[in-house]
């Protein structure tokens, strides 16, 4: 057989294969020797492949993002609409990481190769609104937020309302922001809670609202979801047992405040969210200072413990 034949065959029956350690193992064979015979069509194909698997690892999401960027490389000789899939694909991977300029860049790449209406479409065209946002750039977060109305998707809608109340927040224009996302929230299925829940404490936080906070953390059981699957949810989740351990801390429940922000780690450990558990891990022995408490054998040892789980992630 010759070089291509060898290989669309291999490439054929990687696809067939159920157990996903043995595909990658294939398409890293298809790779080796698709670079020493120098057919970049196969090379290009098998790392997309192994993309699409390992990004799925959500402990992993840095390494697997990184590794798939050498994609870019070989984007052309990707079919069309491939190509269009691996750059909404490292947009969304980007986003998860809070990479947003990264995000935005090959997001609308993406878009500007893509005339075919999809649902991973309209989640690149959210996700450029939202790093935007996060950017605060305000003007082009609007306009992407109006390309993002025009899908005629059940949930387009309420997602579009939701960013204007972002919108709204990050412009610290909260006479308008509050009662819009206090809205979603309570039309909102419950997966899709959390992270309005952590916006309105946000602004609540910084109003000093105790009374609003506290009436938020009651709704707890509502608001948390019932089943936990992208790196976005957990970092949510994460985030919101954070911002609940801060309060709580201050309001001088002590105790409960930590069991929260070990709750945070926990969360954050599952899509190695390194940064944030560093400030979580941070925070817990600067409070054990500030309020002249020792850190107990309990606390050390959810310390050990959350640790090797981490560090078996890595």
């Amino acid at each position: 057989m010759d070089t291509f034949q060898t290989l669309d065959g291999l490439y054929q029956y990687a696809g067939l294969v159920k157990d996903v350690k043995i595909q990658v193992l294939l398409y890293d064979a298809i790779l080796k020797y698709a670079r020493e015979h120098g057919t970049p069509v196969y090379l290009a194909r098998a790392l997309f492949q192994k993309y699409l698997i390992k990004r799925k690892d959500l402990a992993r999401r840095e390494q697997s993002y990184n590794e798939g960027k050498e994609l870019l490389h070989y984007l052309l000789y990707l079919h069309e609409n491939d190509q269009v899939i691996a750059l909404y694909r490292l947009g969304l991977q980007a986003f998860s990481l809070k990479l947003y300029s990264e995000c935005i860049e090959f997001c609308r790449k993406g878009l500007s190769k893509n005339q075919e209406v999809s649902e991973l479409q309209a989640s690149a065209t959210l996700a450029t609104c939202n790093s935007y946002l996060f950017l605060e750039d305000f003007i082009l977060a609007s306009v992407y937020l109006k390309e993002y109305e025009k899908f005629n998707y059940t949930y387009v809608q309420e997602n579009a309302e939701y960013l204007r109340a972002i919108i709204y927040s990050k412009t610290e224009d909260y006479r308008k922001a509050i009662p819009l996302l206090e809205k979603c929230l309570e039309r909102s299925k419950t997966n899709a809670r959390i992270p309005i829940a952590n916006d309105l404490l946000n602004i609540f936080l910084k109003m000093e609202d105790a009374n609003a906070a506290r009436n938020i953390f009651h709704q707890e059981v509502a608001i948390l979801p019932a089943k936990i699957e992208t790196p976005y949810m957990f970092d949510q989740v994460g985030l919101y047992y954070s911002l609940k351990g801060k309060f709580l801390i201050e309001q001088g429940m002590f105790d409960a405040g930590i069991e929260c922000l070990q709750k945070s780690i926990q969360y954050y450990g599952e899509i190695g969210a390194y940064s944030e558990i560093i400030e979580n891990t941070s925070l817990i022995i600067r409070s054990h200072v500030v309020h002249g408490k020792m850190l107990n054998l309990e606390v050390l040892q959810e310390f050990d413990s959350l640790y090797n789980v981490i560090i078996r992630k890595k």
